[in-house]
């Protein structure tokens, strides 16, 4: 009799639970209680500024989640740098700390960001993080989070020069968003790694290489390539991508403290990135770095072939003419050219 009775209750109940368990869509109905983990990426290694700066990020939202979300970081040894926008693209991955140089061909757009000065205010009223943004949710599935600059963009050069026209014939290494520019000023460009950028400096296979401060320190650049050519045409940033989809299933309270947590954190990436960068600075003497400094209508010639060739070899072919046009305009509201040492678009290095 017991038994009929407990099958009764069952058949009653079975119903309710199969709905409950049927309903939803994954982790929108995950409870207060429970977990989710997120797996992330870096471009960088640990110990570089731009690693540090997405660990800084984690740490915060980690710690705001109070538990409920969890971030498993990787870094390009085990997701090739140039790979994380597509596994964040196929959800593979939730969240990347990258840079869009590492995929420039084929979204250009990001690349924006980086010949880009002002306030996270003024870029904002500009128009630039709307543009980076739609163009990463249309191609990548992802959506732009924040950025952390950490160091301005530079010719290393072994031996000194004087002018512009002393970059004609030499042999320079520079990753591919910024061959146009050194083709255009008669320089013979080639890209490798930091290792064997190094190795070749040494043996005198190039005499210089486009590098940020920030690499340029950790990887001892100035034993081989004491000059740093000035005026910087751009920076290097960590920019953060989450998953469209990743976001939105979220539950409604962990959305608000993603974002919560993107606010708390920027102001301590951005004086960690200053901190490291006005060490190098500071040090700069002692390490028998010399700066060389292109003045006047030579200064602004040469910073503004490397925007140019961004937007008519990178831009306008692959993304057309009214994204180029777009892509100006931001530009012009803008366009700030540092003059002397900076670590990013915010603030000058005193």
């Amino acid at each position: 009799m017991k038994k009929t009775v407990i099958w009764f209750v069952l058949l009653l109940l079975l119903p309710g639970l199969l709905l409950a368990g049927c309903s939803g869509d994954g982790r929108g109905d995950v409870k207060e209680d429970e977990v989710i983990v997120w797996e992330a990426a870096s471009g960088w290694v640990p110990g570089d500024v731009m690693r540090d700066v997405f660990d800084i990020f984690v740490k915060v939202l980690e710690e705001k989640a109070e538990g409920q979300l969890k971030i498993n970081v990787s870094g390009p040894e085990t997701f090739p740098s140039p790979e994380q926008i597509n596994l964040l693209r196929d959800g593979t991955l939730d969240l990347i700390g990258t840079t869009p140089a590492f995929y420039l061909e084929n979204l250009p757009e990001g690349t924006l960001l980086a010949y880009t000065w002002g306030t996270r205010e003024e870029r904002e009223a500009a128009g630039l993080y709307e543009l980076v943004d739609q163009a990463h949710r249309k191609r990548y599935n992802a959506t732009f989070v924040t950025e952390a600059p950490a160091g301005t963009m530079h010719i290393f050069m072994k031996n000194p020069i004087e002018k512009v026209s002393d970059l004609r014939g030499k042999r320079l290494r520079s990753p591919a968003a910024y061959m146009p520019a050194l083709e255009a000023l008669g320089a013979t460009t080639m890209f490798m790694g930091d290792a064997d950028t190094i190795d070749a400096l040494q043996q005198g296979v190039i005499d210089g290489a486009i590098s940020s401060v920030a690499t340029y320190d950790s990887w001892n650049y100035y034993e081989v390539t004491p000059y740093t050519v000035y005026p910087s045409f751009a920076f290097v940033l960590s920019v953060i991508f989450a998953n469209v989809d990743s976001i939105e299933a979220l539950p409604e309270h962990l959305q608000t403290v993603f974002y919560e947590a993107v606010k708390e954190a920027e102001p301590l990436m951005e004086e960690f990135a200053a901190n490291e960068v006005k060490k190098f600075h500071d040090s700069a003497a002692e390490k028998g770095i010399i700066d060389i400094n292109f003045a006047g209508t030579e200064a602004q010639e040469f910073y503004d072939i490397f925007f140019d060739r961004y937007l008519e070899v990178a831009v306008r072919p692959n993304s057309g003419d009214e994204t180029a046009d777009k892509i100006a305009e931001i530009y012009q509201k803008l366009n700030a050219p540092p003059e002397g040492r900076f670590i990013g678009p915010y603030n000058p290095v005193n």
